[in-house]
Protein backbone atom coordinates (compact mmCIF):
# COMPACT_ATOMS: atom_id res chain seq x y z
CA UNK A 1 0.00 0.00 0.00
CA UNK A 2 1.33 3.43 -0.90
CA UNK A 3 2.11 5.62 2.09
CA UNK A 4 1.01 9.22 1.99
CA UNK A 5 2.21 12.06 4.20
CA UNK A 6 0.08 15.19 4.34
CA UNK A 7 0.99 18.83 4.75
CA UNK A 8 -1.51 21.54 5.60
CA UNK A 9 -1.33 24.83 3.77
CA UNK A 10 -3.12 27.94 4.94
CA UNK A 11 -3.85 31.00 2.81
CA UNK A 12 -5.26 34.27 4.06
CA UNK A 13 -6.41 36.74 1.43
CA UNK A 14 -7.55 40.30 1.60
CA UNK A 15 -10.66 40.72 -0.55
CA UNK A 16 -12.28 43.91 -1.67
CA UNK A 17 -15.98 43.93 -0.69
CA UNK A 18 -17.15 43.61 -4.30
CA UNK A 19 -15.34 40.33 -4.88
CA UNK A 20 -17.69 37.37 -4.72
CA UNK A 21 -16.94 34.27 -2.66
CA UNK A 22 -17.68 30.63 -3.43
CA UNK A 23 -16.57 27.78 -1.20
CA UNK A 24 -14.67 24.93 -2.77
CA UNK A 25 -15.96 21.42 -2.24
CA UNK A 26 -13.76 19.47 0.16
CA UNK A 27 -11.98 16.47 -1.31
CA UNK A 28 -11.41 14.98 2.10
CA UNK A 29 -13.37 15.62 5.31
CA UNK A 30 -10.19 16.42 7.14
CA UNK A 31 -10.65 19.98 8.42
CA UNK A 32 -13.39 20.80 10.88
CA UNK A 33 -15.44 23.75 9.69
CA UNK A 34 -14.93 25.77 12.86
CA UNK A 35 -11.67 27.70 12.79
CA UNK A 36 -11.02 29.72 15.95
CA UNK A 37 -9.17 33.00 16.20
CA UNK A 38 -7.23 33.34 19.44
CA UNK A 39 -6.10 36.85 20.31
CA UNK A 40 -2.46 37.10 21.37
CA UNK A 41 -1.75 38.61 24.82
CA UNK A 42 -1.42 42.38 25.13
CA UNK A 43 2.30 42.05 25.78
CA UNK A 44 2.68 41.07 22.10
CA UNK A 45 0.39 43.77 20.71
CA UNK A 46 1.44 47.20 19.46
CA UNK A 47 -0.68 50.32 19.69
CA UNK A 48 -2.40 51.39 16.47
CA UNK A 49 -1.71 48.16 14.55
CA UNK A 50 -3.91 45.14 13.77
CA UNK A 51 -4.33 42.65 16.57
CA UNK A 52 -1.86 39.78 16.46
CA UNK A 53 -3.56 36.41 16.76
CA UNK A 54 -3.33 32.64 16.38
CA UNK A 55 -5.50 30.26 14.36
CA UNK A 56 -6.62 26.98 15.86
CA UNK A 57 -8.63 24.17 14.27
CA UNK A 58 -9.16 20.42 14.44
CA UNK A 59 -7.95 18.02 11.79
CA UNK A 60 -9.36 14.53 11.23
CA UNK A 61 -7.34 11.73 9.68
CA UNK A 62 -7.98 8.04 9.31
CA UNK A 63 -6.06 6.11 11.94
CA UNK A 64 -2.77 4.80 10.68
CA UNK A 65 -2.30 7.64 8.19
CA UNK A 66 1.38 8.62 8.23
CA UNK A 67 1.62 11.95 9.96
CA UNK A 68 4.51 14.19 10.91
CA UNK A 69 3.75 15.89 14.25
CA UNK A 70 5.19 19.27 13.19
CA UNK A 71 3.59 20.42 9.97
CA UNK A 72 4.29 23.60 8.13
CA UNK A 73 1.31 25.54 6.92
CA UNK A 74 1.62 28.31 4.40
CA UNK A 75 -0.59 31.33 4.41
CA UNK A 76 -0.72 34.04 1.83
CA UNK A 77 -2.05 37.54 2.11
CA UNK A 78 -3.43 38.38 -1.33
CA UNK A 79 -4.35 42.03 -1.75
CA UNK A 80 -6.28 42.65 -4.95
CA UNK A 81 -5.70 45.92 -6.72
CA UNK A 82 -7.62 44.60 -9.71
CA UNK A 83 -10.25 41.90 -9.69
CA UNK A 84 -8.61 39.88 -12.44
CA UNK A 85 -5.27 39.17 -10.73
CA UNK A 86 -4.47 35.51 -10.19
CA UNK A 87 -1.75 33.90 -8.09
CA UNK A 88 0.38 30.87 -9.00
CA UNK A 89 1.69 29.34 -5.76
CA UNK A 90 4.75 27.84 -7.47
CA UNK A 91 5.77 31.07 -9.15
CA UNK A 92 7.06 34.32 -7.75
CA UNK A 93 4.48 36.46 -5.99
CA UNK A 94 3.18 39.25 -8.23
CA UNK A 95 2.99 42.82 -7.02
CA UNK A 96 0.34 43.31 -4.36
CA UNK A 97 0.59 39.83 -2.84
CA UNK A 98 2.01 38.80 0.50
CA UNK A 99 3.18 35.28 1.33
CA UNK A 100 4.77 33.95 4.48
CA UNK A 101 5.64 30.56 5.94
CA UNK A 102 4.04 29.86 9.30
CA UNK A 103 4.55 26.86 11.56
CA UNK A 104 1.73 24.88 13.09
CA UNK A 105 2.14 22.65 16.10
CA UNK A 106 -0.10 19.90 17.45
CA UNK A 107 -1.64 20.77 20.80
CA UNK A 108 -3.66 17.64 21.42
CA UNK A 109 -4.47 14.30 19.80
CA UNK A 110 -7.32 11.96 20.57
CA UNK A 111 -8.86 8.91 18.97
CA UNK A 112 -12.47 8.95 17.84
CA UNK A 113 -13.35 5.60 16.34
CA UNK A 114 -11.41 5.15 13.14
CA UNK A 115 -10.20 8.77 13.12
CA UNK A 116 -7.30 10.50 14.82
CA UNK A 117 -8.30 14.03 15.86
CA UNK A 118 -5.61 16.69 16.21
CA UNK A 119 -5.88 20.23 17.52
CA UNK A 120 -3.59 22.40 15.42
CA UNK A 121 -2.45 25.89 16.41
CA UNK A 122 -0.60 28.32 14.21
CA UNK A 123 2.34 30.46 15.11
CA UNK A 124 1.74 34.15 15.72
CA UNK A 125 0.02 35.87 12.77
CA UNK A 126 0.78 39.56 12.41
CA UNK A 127 -1.44 41.30 9.86
CA UNK A 128 0.47 44.55 10.34
CA UNK A 129 3.02 43.05 7.93
CA UNK A 130 0.50 43.89 5.21
CA UNK A 131 0.86 47.27 3.59
CA UNK A 132 -1.19 48.05 0.53
CA UNK A 133 -0.81 51.54 -0.94
CA UNK A 134 0.68 52.63 2.42
CA UNK A 135 -2.54 51.74 4.20
CA UNK A 136 -3.65 48.72 6.19
CA UNK A 137 -6.59 47.12 4.33
CA UNK A 138 -9.66 46.83 6.55
CA UNK A 139 -11.92 44.92 4.16
CA UNK A 140 -12.72 41.23 4.13
CA UNK A 141 -10.27 38.34 4.38
CA UNK A 142 -10.62 34.69 3.52
CA UNK A 143 -8.81 31.86 5.24
CA UNK A 144 -8.24 28.74 3.14
CA UNK A 145 -6.77 25.57 4.61
CA UNK A 146 -6.03 22.78 2.18
CA UNK A 147 -4.26 19.43 2.23
CA UNK A 148 -1.29 18.61 0.04
CA UNK A 149 0.59 15.38 -0.51
CA UNK A 150 4.05 15.39 1.04
CA UNK A 151 6.95 15.54 -1.45
CA UNK A 152 4.53 16.42 -4.20
CA UNK A 153 3.35 20.03 -4.22
CA UNK A 154 0.72 20.53 -6.96
CA UNK A 155 0.11 23.85 -8.64
CA UNK A 156 -2.25 25.90 -6.52
CA UNK A 157 -4.09 28.43 -8.64
CA UNK A 158 -5.92 31.32 -7.00
CA UNK A 159 -8.66 32.84 -9.12
CA UNK A 160 -9.84 36.44 -9.15
CA UNK A 161 -12.20 35.70 -6.27
CA UNK A 162 -9.37 34.47 -4.08
CA UNK A 163 -10.28 30.77 -4.32
CA UNK A 164 -7.84 27.97 -5.13
CA UNK A 165 -9.07 26.13 -8.21
CA UNK A 166 -6.28 23.56 -8.44
CA UNK A 167 -5.00 21.33 -5.64
CA UNK A 168 -6.85 19.49 -2.90
CA UNK A 169 -8.82 22.08 -0.97
CA UNK A 170 -11.01 21.23 1.97
CA UNK A 171 -11.50 24.19 4.28
CA UNK A 172 -12.45 27.81 3.60
CA UNK A 173 -13.40 30.50 6.10
CA UNK A 174 -14.36 34.05 5.28
CA UNK A 175 -13.78 36.75 7.93
CA UNK A 176 -13.13 40.41 8.57
CA UNK A 177 -10.56 41.84 10.92
CA UNK A 178 -13.34 42.42 13.48
CA UNK A 179 -13.88 38.67 13.74
CA UNK A 180 -10.50 38.41 15.43
CA UNK A 181 -11.44 40.90 18.10
CA UNK A 182 -15.15 41.65 18.31
CA UNK A 183 -14.80 44.38 20.95
CA UNK A 184 -11.93 46.33 19.36
CA UNK A 185 -11.69 49.34 17.12
CA UNK A 186 -12.04 47.60 13.75
CA UNK A 187 -9.46 45.02 14.78
CA UNK A 188 -6.85 47.62 15.63
CA UNK A 189 -5.17 47.41 19.03
CA UNK A 190 -5.80 50.65 20.94
CA UNK A 191 -3.91 50.77 24.22
CA UNK A 192 -4.43 53.01 27.25
CA UNK A 193 -2.00 55.39 28.98
CA UNK A 194 -2.74 55.02 32.69
CA UNK A 195 -0.14 57.52 33.93
CA UNK A 196 -0.61 60.06 31.12
CA UNK A 197 3.07 60.18 30.19
CA UNK A 198 2.54 59.58 26.47
CA UNK A 199 3.81 55.98 26.68
CA UNK A 200 1.05 53.40 26.19
CA UNK A 201 0.62 50.79 28.90
CA UNK A 202 1.58 48.00 26.53
CA UNK A 203 5.05 49.57 26.16
CA UNK A 204 5.24 51.15 29.64
CA UNK A 205 7.33 49.32 32.22
CA UNK A 206 6.04 51.74 34.90
CA UNK A 207 2.36 52.05 34.01
CA UNK A 208 1.39 54.10 37.05
CA UNK A 209 4.46 56.35 37.24
CA UNK A 210 4.94 59.04 34.61
CA UNK A 211 8.23 58.66 32.79
CA UNK A 212 10.00 59.18 29.49
CA UNK A 213 9.63 57.07 26.35
CA UNK A 214 13.42 56.72 26.20
CA UNK A 215 13.27 54.98 29.59
CA UNK A 216 10.35 52.69 28.63
CA UNK A 217 7.86 54.90 30.44
CA UNK A 218 9.71 54.88 33.77
CA UNK A 219 10.70 58.07 35.61
CA UNK A 220 14.30 59.15 36.07
CA UNK A 221 15.94 61.44 38.63
CA UNK A 222 17.54 64.69 37.52
CA UNK A 223 20.26 66.54 39.44
CA UNK A 224 20.47 70.30 39.19
CA UNK A 225 22.40 72.92 41.18
CA UNK A 226 19.58 75.25 42.11
CA UNK A 227 21.83 77.71 43.98
CA UNK A 228 25.50 77.97 45.04
CA UNK A 229 26.78 80.43 47.68
CA UNK A 230 30.51 81.16 48.10
CA UNK A 231 32.80 83.35 50.20
CA UNK A 232 36.51 83.97 49.67
CA UNK A 233 39.22 86.61 50.06
CA UNK A 234 37.38 88.65 47.44
CA UNK A 235 35.81 91.35 49.59
CA UNK A 236 33.39 92.71 46.98
CA UNK A 237 32.24 89.38 45.48
CA UNK A 238 28.58 88.61 46.10
CA UNK A 239 28.09 85.21 47.77
CA UNK A 240 25.41 84.04 45.30
CA UNK A 241 27.24 82.50 42.34
CA UNK A 242 24.59 83.68 39.88
CA UNK A 243 25.27 87.27 41.01
CA UNK A 244 29.07 87.12 40.69
CA UNK A 245 29.07 88.81 37.29
CA UNK A 246 32.58 89.58 36.03
CA UNK A 247 34.17 89.26 39.49
CA UNK A 248 36.41 86.36 40.46
CA UNK A 249 36.77 84.74 43.84
CA UNK A 250 40.30 84.68 45.26
CA UNK A 251 42.08 81.57 46.52
CA UNK A 252 45.59 81.64 48.05
CA UNK A 253 47.91 78.72 48.28
CA UNK A 254 48.97 80.25 51.60
CA UNK A 255 45.99 82.25 52.71
CA UNK A 256 42.21 82.35 52.99
CA UNK A 257 40.34 79.38 51.57
CA UNK A 258 37.40 79.23 49.18
CA UNK A 259 34.33 78.43 51.24
CA UNK A 260 31.40 76.96 49.29
CA UNK A 261 28.94 77.69 52.07
CA UNK A 262 25.88 76.17 50.42
CA UNK A 263 25.22 74.01 47.39
CA UNK A 264 21.48 73.50 46.95
CA UNK A 265 21.12 70.32 44.89
CA UNK A 266 17.64 69.83 43.43
CA UNK A 267 16.29 66.52 42.16
CA UNK A 268 13.74 67.74 39.62
CA UNK A 269 13.13 64.24 38.25
CA UNK A 270 10.31 61.84 39.02
CA UNK A 271 12.37 59.30 40.95
CA UNK A 272 14.58 59.40 44.05
CA UNK A 273 18.33 59.46 43.49
CA UNK A 274 20.88 57.07 44.84
CA UNK A 275 23.66 58.43 47.10
CA UNK A 276 26.42 60.07 45.10
CA UNK A 277 29.14 62.73 45.43
CA UNK A 278 30.33 66.05 44.05
CA UNK A 279 33.86 66.16 42.68
CA UNK A 280 35.85 69.30 41.95
CA UNK A 281 38.18 70.06 39.05
CA UNK A 282 40.86 72.66 38.32
CA UNK A 283 40.28 73.99 34.81
CA UNK A 284 41.91 76.60 32.59
CA UNK A 285 38.50 77.36 31.03
CA UNK A 286 34.88 77.24 32.11
CA UNK A 287 34.09 73.91 30.46
CA UNK A 288 34.83 70.54 32.06
CA UNK A 289 37.18 68.50 29.89
CA UNK A 290 39.39 65.44 30.05
CA UNK A 291 42.52 67.55 30.64
CA UNK A 292 41.10 69.19 33.78
CA UNK A 293 42.75 68.16 37.04
CA UNK A 294 40.56 66.63 39.77
CA UNK A 295 40.98 67.69 43.38
CA UNK A 296 41.41 64.92 45.93
CA UNK A 297 38.46 66.22 47.94
CA UNK A 298 34.79 65.43 47.30
CA UNK A 299 31.42 66.10 48.91
CA UNK A 300 29.04 63.26 49.77
CA UNK A 301 25.40 63.70 48.74
CA UNK A 302 22.82 61.36 50.25
CA UNK A 303 19.56 60.24 48.62
CA UNK A 304 17.38 63.07 47.31
CA UNK A 305 13.67 62.42 46.86
CA UNK A 306 11.79 63.64 43.81
CA UNK A 307 11.34 67.46 43.71
CA UNK A 308 13.43 67.84 46.88
CA UNK A 309 16.57 69.90 47.63
CA UNK A 310 19.63 68.67 49.52
CA UNK A 311 22.00 71.27 51.05
CA UNK A 312 25.74 70.49 51.25
CA UNK A 313 28.94 72.54 51.66
CA UNK A 314 32.68 72.29 51.02
CA UNK A 315 35.89 74.20 51.82
CA UNK A 316 38.74 74.29 49.29
CA UNK A 317 42.01 75.74 50.58
CA UNK A 318 45.57 76.04 49.36
CA UNK A 319 46.50 72.56 50.53
CA UNK A 320 43.96 71.06 48.11
CA UNK A 321 45.84 72.50 45.12
CA UNK A 322 48.60 70.33 43.70
CA UNK A 323 52.02 71.93 43.41
CA UNK A 324 52.30 70.72 39.79
CA UNK A 325 49.88 71.34 36.93
CA UNK A 326 47.92 74.03 38.75
CA UNK A 327 49.52 77.37 37.84
CA UNK A 328 48.56 80.67 39.40
CA UNK A 329 46.30 83.04 37.53
CA UNK A 330 42.70 83.38 36.41
CA UNK A 331 41.35 79.83 36.34
CA UNK A 332 38.18 77.94 37.25
CA UNK A 333 36.95 75.45 39.80
CA UNK A 334 34.21 73.21 38.38
CA UNK A 335 31.97 71.09 40.59
CA UNK A 336 30.14 68.08 39.17
CA UNK A 337 27.58 65.86 40.84
CA UNK A 338 27.46 62.17 39.86
CA UNK A 339 30.89 62.64 38.26
CA UNK A 340 31.08 59.16 36.74
CA UNK A 341 27.49 59.23 35.38
CA UNK A 342 26.47 56.16 37.35
CA UNK A 343 22.92 57.46 37.81
CA UNK A 344 20.76 57.63 34.68
CA UNK A 345 19.04 61.02 34.57
CA UNK A 346 16.56 62.97 32.49
CA UNK A 347 19.28 65.50 31.59
CA UNK A 348 22.99 64.84 32.09
CA UNK A 349 24.03 68.31 30.92
CA UNK A 350 23.02 70.25 34.05
CA UNK A 351 25.24 68.50 36.60
CA UNK A 352 27.97 71.14 36.95
CA UNK A 353 28.62 74.61 38.31
CA UNK A 354 31.63 76.83 37.51
CA UNK A 355 33.46 79.20 39.89
CA UNK A 356 35.80 81.77 38.29
CA UNK A 357 38.78 82.28 40.63
CA UNK A 358 42.09 84.06 40.78
CA UNK A 359 44.64 81.64 42.22
CA UNK A 360 47.56 83.34 44.01
CA UNK A 361 50.47 82.29 46.15
CA UNK A 362 49.66 84.51 49.15
CA UNK A 363 48.03 87.82 50.12
CA UNK A 364 50.16 90.76 48.91
CA UNK A 365 49.70 92.41 52.30
CA UNK A 366 51.38 89.52 54.10
CA UNK A 367 55.03 90.34 53.56
CA UNK A 368 58.03 88.65 55.11
CA UNK A 369 59.33 90.77 57.96
CA UNK A 370 62.40 90.54 60.19
CA UNK A 371 60.43 91.69 63.21
CA UNK A 372 58.97 89.63 65.98
CA UNK A 373 55.53 88.21 65.22
CA UNK A 374 52.85 90.29 66.90
CA UNK A 375 49.09 90.82 66.39
CA UNK A 376 46.71 93.34 67.85
CA UNK A 377 44.50 91.72 70.40
CA UNK A 378 41.40 93.34 68.86
CA UNK A 379 41.83 91.41 65.60
CA UNK A 380 41.75 87.96 67.19
CA UNK A 381 38.77 86.00 68.46
CA UNK A 382 39.03 84.68 72.01
CA UNK A 383 39.51 81.77 72.34
CA UNK A 384 40.61 80.77 68.86
CA UNK A 385 42.59 78.09 67.07
CA UNK A 386 45.94 78.88 65.48
CA UNK A 387 47.34 76.50 62.82
CA UNK A 388 51.01 76.67 61.86
CA UNK A 389 52.39 75.65 58.42
CA UNK A 390 55.89 75.79 57.01
CA UNK A 391 56.71 77.87 53.94
CA UNK A 392 55.78 74.94 51.66
CA UNK A 393 52.32 74.70 53.17
CA UNK A 394 53.01 71.57 55.21
CA UNK A 395 51.07 71.41 58.46
CA UNK A 396 53.23 71.65 61.60
CA UNK A 397 51.20 72.34 64.75
CA UNK A 398 47.96 73.76 66.16
CA UNK A 399 47.42 75.81 69.33
CA UNK A 400 44.38 76.93 71.29
CA UNK A 401 44.94 80.64 71.98
CA UNK A 402 43.24 82.40 74.90
CA UNK A 403 44.57 85.94 74.39
CA UNK A 404 47.33 87.96 72.76
CA UNK A 405 49.85 87.44 75.55
CA UNK A 406 49.16 83.74 75.64
CA UNK A 407 49.66 83.49 71.85
CA UNK A 408 53.06 85.18 71.88
CA UNK A 409 54.28 83.02 74.75
CA UNK A 410 53.10 79.78 73.11
CA UNK A 411 54.83 80.61 69.84
CA UNK A 412 58.06 81.45 71.64
CA UNK A 413 57.92 78.29 73.78
CA UNK A 414 57.28 76.16 70.69
CA UNK A 415 60.71 77.13 69.39
CA UNK A 416 59.42 78.01 65.93
CA UNK A 417 61.99 79.82 63.82
CA UNK A 418 62.07 80.97 60.23
CA UNK A 419 59.30 81.70 57.75
CA UNK A 420 55.97 80.15 58.74
CA UNK A 421 52.31 80.55 57.86
CA UNK A 422 49.98 81.26 60.77
CA UNK A 423 46.30 80.70 60.11
CA UNK A 424 43.20 81.48 62.17
CA UNK A 425 39.54 81.58 61.24
CA UNK A 426 39.94 85.26 60.36
CA UNK A 427 43.42 85.74 58.99
CA UNK A 428 46.33 83.98 57.37
CA UNK A 429 49.81 85.53 57.64
CA UNK A 430 53.21 84.59 56.32
CA UNK A 431 55.76 85.79 58.90
CA UNK A 432 59.38 85.45 59.98
CA UNK A 433 59.58 84.05 63.49
CA UNK A 434 62.73 84.69 65.56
Amino acid sequence: MEKRVYLFVLFIYFLKPNILFSQSSPSYGIIKESVKFIKAPNSLQKHGTPYKFYIEFESFRPSGTPYRPYNFLYYGMSIYEKNDIGYDFRGSAPSGFYNKVIGFSVKEAEKRGSLDVYTERSGLIDLSDINFNNKFPTGEYKLTVFIMLSNHIPAIQINSEGDPYAGLTNGVKRFTINDICTDCNNGIFIDTDSDGDGVYDNEDECRYEAGSKSNNGCPKPDFKFEEVFITSACGDCKPRLKDLGSKRHIVYRYGLELNINEMLVLNSGGKSTKPTEIKYYYSLNNSLGVSDIPFAISTSVSTINSNTIRKVSQIIDGNDFKTEGMPYGNVYIIGKIDPDNKIEEVDESNNTFVIPITFKESPTSSKISSVNYNLKESSIEKPYKLDVYDINGNYKKSFLIENKSNENNIIKEAGLRGIHILKTTRTTKKVLLK
